[in-house]
């Protein structure tokens, strides 16, 4: 049979059940993937396909969880909702209201996408986890301090949106 990705088609994706026994090599796999994961989500979010490396295949079905999609699903849902009076006094990182409200309608959709049962790309579940974690993401770059009304944070959704997209 030939090999998929080198000519171009999608490989066939690594179950986390085909991992979830006890043999030692799949506790070493799966303790090597928790530890590499930021590396690898990284990778996964650039676009990288590396068939040979099995850590990086069993991260990939990882993210595409019902579990984590919804996980994801739900901290996007708490960035699109109005602030309550509890986040005023918060400690989390301010988010750009402004700007989330500029993206809205695509994070949305992005959400929609997570919560479906259709399948999507881990590159779009980095993605969105990148947007919600990274310092430098425009959903936290305040109005006052250069954010272009929420243009950069409308196309960042729009690439994870596209990028939770099967080709």
């Amino acid at each position: 049979m030939p090999n998929p990705v080198a000519i171009g088609g999608r490989a066939p994706r690594l179950s986390t059940r085909s991992v979830r026994s006890h043999t030692p090599s799949n506790v070493l796999l799966r303790l090597s993937t928790w530890v590499r994961r930021p590396g690898l989500d990284a990778a996964i979010a650039r676009g990288d396909r590396r068939p040979g490396d099995p850590a990086l295949a069993l991260r990939e079905a990882q993210l595409v969880e019902a579990r984590r999609r919804r996980r994801l699903a739900a901290r996007l849902e708490e960035v699109v909702a109005p602030p309550s009076r509890s986040q005023a006094t918060s400690s989390k990182a301010p988010v750009d209201r402004r700007a989330v409200s500029v993206a809205s309608p695509l994070l949305t959709d992005v959400i929609l996408l997570l919560r479906s049962p259709e399948d999507v790309e881990p590159r779009g579940v980095a993605l969105g986890w990148r947007l919600l974690t990274d310092p430098g993401s425009p959903l936290y770059e305040l109005e006052e301090h250069g954010s272009s009304k929420g243009e950069r944070l409308w196309r960042e959704s729009f690439g994870v949106l596209e990028a939770l997209r099967p080709a």
